[in-house]
């Protein structure tokens, strides 16, 4: 079974988009941002240079920051394989996009092609929905390959930032994905 359960890729992009009117959004109340935000140093390491032979998904969302109005790409992830002495199996990182960036939409959008096994032109409106769906979590335990390395910005060369170059893991492996993610030291189910 794939990442969309019995339905293949093509069917996902076929199903016709449902017109929700959305309700009006309540004002942002900074009591409950400062109730339900992550202590400071709570939040998960990003991922740096190096490879990540299997990385587990343990959800994708989207993070809307109230007081800047940004929109980030949020995908967190268990550790399964590393020859990254700081993010070894094990642990846990995260790749995020601020996708008011340039480059992130296309990012994000190679990441869930690769992530689901599809050419990137597949991935349309409809296959973000499904696999943002946060109540279903389609993506959950999924396995991906990940080779990051720094890059220089165009705008500021003396500042560097990751780039991730994603790659499939067979479906046998896939398979495997429970009994990978327990020899790495994690409960399973998480």
């Amino acid at each position: 079974m794939g990442l969309f359960g019995n339905t293949t890729p093509q069917q996902a992009t076929q199903q016709p988009q449902q017109a929700a009117q959305q309700p009006p959004q309540p004002m942002w109340d900074p009591n409950k941002a400062v109730a339900s935000a992550d202590p400071q140093g709570d939040r998960d390491p990003w991922i740096v240079q190096g490879v990540y032979p299997l990385l587990a998904v343990d959800y994708l969302k989207w993070h809307n920051q109230q007081d800047t109005g940004t929109t980030f790409f949020i995908a967190r992830f268990q550790v399964v394989q590393s020859n990254v002495p700081d993010r070894p199996a094990g642990t846990w990182v995260s790749f995020t996009r601020n996708m008011t960036k340039r480059g992130s939409p296309g990012e994000v959008r190679t990441f869930v092609a690769t992530l689901a096994g599809m050419p990137v032109d597949g991935v349309d409106e409809n296959v973000m929905r499904q696999i943002m769906d946060e109540s279903k979590n389609p993506a959950h335990g999924r396995l991906i390959f990940c080779e990051a390395f720094d890059k220089p910005m165009k705008s500021a060369p003396d500042k560097m930032f990751t780039v991730c170059r994603w790659q499939p893991v067979p479906e046998e492996t896939q398979k495997r994905s429970a009994e990978l993610r327990k020899d790495a030291g994690f409960d399973v189910p998480f």
